[in-house]
C-alpha cells in the first residue's frame, strides 16, 4: 500500500564503537525496521516501499544510509535538547543530516505522517531549549506541540526547516546561506518559500515575492485569524493549515489562482472564507476545493 510502513522488530545486542566529539556510543540492544527513504520524493513505492535498514542506537530512533544518520526520536532527558553531530554503528560513523518528527498518537488521524508507535520525542514537555548541531540540512519538529520550548538553535547548513508554527526564539546562524528570518516567518533566502511561522499575532501578510507555501508552514497557529497571501504565491502545499482552527478569513491577492496541493484547506474552520479578486479565481479556487471537503467560502471581493 502506497506509502504505508511494513516494520518488523528484530532485536539483537551488538556493540557499538565510535571515536568523534557527540558520536552516540552503545551497547544496548538494537532494533532494525523499515522505511521509505527521507529524501524520496513523490514515488509510488508499491505495496511495501523502499527499504532502508533503521536502528535504535542508544536513545536514539534513526536511519543510516550512505554515510549519513536521519534521527527520528529520542526520550528527553533535560531541558536542553542537543542532537549528536555523528552517529557510531557497526564500526562506522554516520554524519547526523537530518532530524524528523512523526506526528504521532496525539495525532492518530494523520496516518499520512509515516508515524510508527515508538518513534515518539519522549518527554519533550521538559525541554526549554533545542540545539541543532552543523551538517543538518533538514529539520522537521512541530514546535507547537513542545509546550514549554523557549528557543532553537539552527545551523549553517540548515536548508529545510519545517517547525510549524512556535512562539519560541528562533537563532540562525550568520552564516547559512539558505534560509531567513523575516518578521514572522522562516524563508528560503531566495523568497521561494515560506517554510515556518512564528510570533503570535493574529494577522499574518506573507512575504511579497513568496511563491509557495510549505507543508505544515503554519501547523498548530491557533491564534492565527486573517491570512494574507500575495499574488506571487504559485502553490500552496498540503497541510499548510493544519490546526489552525481560528483562521476565518484567508485573502488571495492574485489575479491568477494559486495551485492547491491536497490537504491544504479541508482542516479549516467552517466558517471560513477566501477572498478573491475575480470570477476567473474564484471558479479556479472552487474547482480545486471541490474533493477537498472544505466547508467554508469563497467570495469574490476587489
Amino acid at each position: 500500500m502506497k506509502n504505508k510502513i511494513l516494520a518488523l522488530f528484530l532485536s539483537i545486542t551488538m556493540a557499538v564503537i565510535g571515536t568523534a566529539d557527540g558520536t552516540v556510543h552503545t551497547k544496548a540492544a538494537l532494533t532494525d525496521v523499515y522505511y521509505p527513504s527521507p529524501t524520496s520524493k513523490d514515488v509510488d513505492y508499491g505495496e511495501y516501499g523502499d527499504r532502508y535498514s533503521a536502528i535504535f542506537v542508544d536513545d536514539y530512533y534513526c536511519a543510516l544510509e550512505e554515510g549519513k544518520a536521519f534521527l527520528y526520536a529520542t526520550k528527553c532527558k533535560g531541558s536542553t535538547l542537543t542532537f549528536p553531530t555523528t552517529i557510531a554503528y557497526n564500526y562506522k560513523i554516520y554524519q547526523t543530516d537530518g532530524i524528523y518528527e512523526f506526528i504521532g498518537k496525539d495525532y492518530p488521524e494523520d496516518d499520512d505522517c509515516y508515524y510508527w508507535p515508538g518513534t515518539e520525542f519522549e518527554n519533550k514537555k521538559k525541554v526549554k531549549k533545542i540545539i541543532v548541531p552543523e551538517n543538518v540540512t533538514g529539520v522537521q519538529l512541530f514546535l507547537s506541540t513542545w509546550k514549554n520550548v523557549k528557543e532553537i538553535r539552527l545551523p549553517a547548513s540548515a536548508k529545510s526547516v519545517v517547525l510549524g508554527h512556535t512562539t519560541a526564539k528562533i537563532v540562525i546562524s550568520k552564516k547559512n546561506k539558505y534560509i531567513k528570518k523575516y518578521k514572522n516567518g522562516i524563508y528560503t533566502k531566495k523568497n521561494q518559500a515560506l517554510m515556518s511561522t512564528c510570533g503570535n499575532k493574529s494577522t499574518f501578510t506573507v512575504k511579497k515575492g513568496t511563491k509557495y507555501l510549505y507543508p505544515y508552514a503554519f501547523y498548530g497557529y491557533k491564534k492565527l485569524k486573517k491570512l494574507i497571501i500575495p499574488s506571487s504565491i504559485k502553490r500552496i502545499y498540503g497541510l499548510a493549515f493544519k490546526n489552525c482552527k481560528n483562521l476565518k478569513t484567508i485573502v488571495l491577492e492574485g489575479k491568477k489562482a494559486p495551485k492547491l496541493t491536497v490537504g491544504g484547506f479541508e482542516y479549516l474552520n467552517k466558517k471560513c472564507k477566501i477572498y478573491v479578486k475575480n470570477k476567473k479565481v474564484k471558479k479556479s479556487i472552487d474547482k480545486q476545493l471541490k474533493h477537498y471537503n472544505f466547508k467554508g467560502r469563497v467570495i469574490v471581493k476587489k
